[in-house]
């Protein structure tokens, strides 16, 4: 099964983020969104790094905020800080009104000054909630 896996997970990867020899505007935007979906909810933690960067990558092109729980639990309950941010990063690009509200929050209540510094980024950077420093 790990062979297997070796195996899947970056010729997955490079269906996933689009390598090959599909351009970015024949894409399927509506598959690769179910895709992304589908990764959120699975139980492997790649999967889900991986949809989260394939977020990042085309945060304007997918829409995924019926996970948005998802990513957000990941940020706030990931053991790895590297996928905390990672989970913040692809957050900041799907631009939750719901998410933001509860940085605001969670700024005040995170320990880790990486992650907090990170907070404050995404909360400056928001047109909507500039207010909010």
């Amino acid at each position: 099964m790990c062979k297997l896996k070796i195996l899947f997970v970056p010729l997955l990867a490079s269906i996933v983020i689009g390598i090959g020899l599909a351009q970015e505007e024949d894409m399927d935007w509506k598959g690769y969104n179910d895709n992304l979906l589908r990764f959120l909810r699975s139980n492997d933690d790649s999967l889900k790094i991986l949809a989260m960067q394939s977020i990042i990558l085309h945060g304007d092109k997918v829409n995924v905020n019926q996970e948005v729980y998802t990513i957000y639990n990941i940020y706030r309950s990931h053991k790895n800080e590297k996928v905390r941010q990672l989970a913040l990063v692809a957050l900041y690009k799907i631009n939750n009104v719901w998410v933001l509200k509860n940085l605001i929050k969670d700024y005040y209540k995170e320990t880790n000054l990486v992650i907090r510094g990170q907070i404050a980024s995404i909360l400056k950077e928001n047109p909507v909630l500039y207010a909010v420093r």
